[in-house]
């Protein structure tokens, strides 16, 4: 990107930089989950093996509640089939006690928990050592747990899964400085235990397909790393999205009671032509299970398979498809066929508030604030 904020892409177009910094719009697919599946729809089989097909239907909402009716954040949901004691589903809740079950959902042959048995399923929910038992018969769209365990106080550890091949130069120069204008915000929310990690991908036959910062509390040292990182390599289209995702999700070191999010910022969808990799649907329902909340940021050059695979990510792991503005929010948004409604805001206060609302989201009984 030369000082103008002017980037050479792969189609051809020169984009510039909004004063100020990126302008972005975000959505939420399970706010407007309708809007969803009819995209879905719309989207079935056009790119064959290239994007999975992620069944989302018939969504149900699992909550754990204190007895005072106090969110539980963190509690460990175990779904059960009782007649072959087979743990069909298992999920992580978030700040508002919340875990997503999918009862149709098949990734990568791995079927869900399917249809409801005749005599319910055993859900199971543990907190701290605490557990409690019911029977769901599934009509409901959410089932409620209460047992005896209390909230733990906020932590909130955050991934950055960024491509950095070649064509993000100048979406990396800008996200240096997001990261330096999110953190002074946060650093005005108080007595809150942050830890930034990170996970760098490219693609194969690059300098590297994956590079990781483990998490840590010495955000300086993090920026400082961060402000190293150079964008290289790539230059096929797809890049190697789904290693970037898989370790950032299963290998980085989550902390037991954190708040757990990440941003995952590129411009190219995945290959999903290589022997051994783990997919992007597979991992989002390991998101499920562990947790973490992906908001997936599409820079400028994704193309409409990788606006499919960043919504499907997002929505899957109850995270927001945010999207950087060159034009109006109208067009950019029609560019990843969003018809919901759509935000419009700064990127670093996109990616602040994300955070933010972790931190007053926690404990707090209200299904929508994390994603807001």
């Amino acid at each position: 990107m030369d000082s103008l904020g002017y980037s050479g892409k792969a189609d051809g177009f020169a984009r510039q930089e909004p004063v100020g910094g990126f302008k972005a719009g975000s959505t939420d697919d399970n706010e407007h989950f309708d809007d969803w599946i009819a995209f879905l729809d719309e989207q079935d089989g056009r790119f064959g093996a290239n994007a999975q097909q992620l069944d989302v239907r018939g969504k149900l909402t699992i909550q754990a509640l204190s007895p005072d009716g106090t969110p539980l954040p963190g509690a460990r949901i175990s779904v059960i089939h009782p007649k072959t004691d087979t743990l069909v589903w298992t999920a992580r809740t978030h700040g508002d006690g919340r875990a997503p079950l999918y009862p149709n959902l098949t990734v990568d042959g791995y079927a869900a928990a399917g249809s409801t048995p005749a005599d319910g399923w055993i859900v199971q929910v543990e907190k701290d050592g605490v557990y409690q038992s019911t029977r769901w018969d599934g009509r409901s769209s959410e089932l409620d747990v209460t047992l005896d365990a209390d909230a733990t106080p906020v932590s909130v550890d955050v991934c950055f899964i960024i491509d950095t091949t070649g064509s993000m130069g100048d979406e990396i120069a800008r996200i240096k400085q997001t990261l330096l204008s999110v953190t002074a915000k946060l650093r005005a929310e108080g007595d809150v235990s942050l830890r930034y990690g990170a996970v760098l991908y490219r693609d194969v036959g690059d300098q590297y397909i994956t590079k990781t910062h483990t998490f840590t509390t010495d955000i300086a040292a993090f920026d400082a790393a961060l402000q190293d990182i150079q964008a290289s390599g790539g230059g096929d289209g797809p890049e190697s999205l789904n290693q970037g995702l898989a370790m950032a999700v299963g290998d980085m070191q989550w902390r037991r009671d954190s708040a757990r999010v990440a941003f995952l910022i590129a411009d190219a969808p995945p290959h999903m032509d290589y022997q051994g990799d783990v997919s992007y649907g597979r991992s989002a329902l390991a998101a499920i299970h562990h947790g973490v909340r992906i908001h997936t940021v599409a820079a400028s050059g994704l193309d409409d398979r990788g606006s499919l695979v960043f919504r499907q990510v997002a929505q899957l792991s109850s995270g927001e498809f945010i999207f950087i503005e060159y034009g109006s929010v109208a067009a950019a948004a029609a560019d990843h066929g969003v018809t919901a409604p759509v935000a419009s805001n700064n990127l670093d206060d996109i990616l602040f508030q994300h955070i933010h609302n972790e931190i007053v989201g926690w404990g707090v009984d209200d299904g929508t604030v994390a994603t807001r």
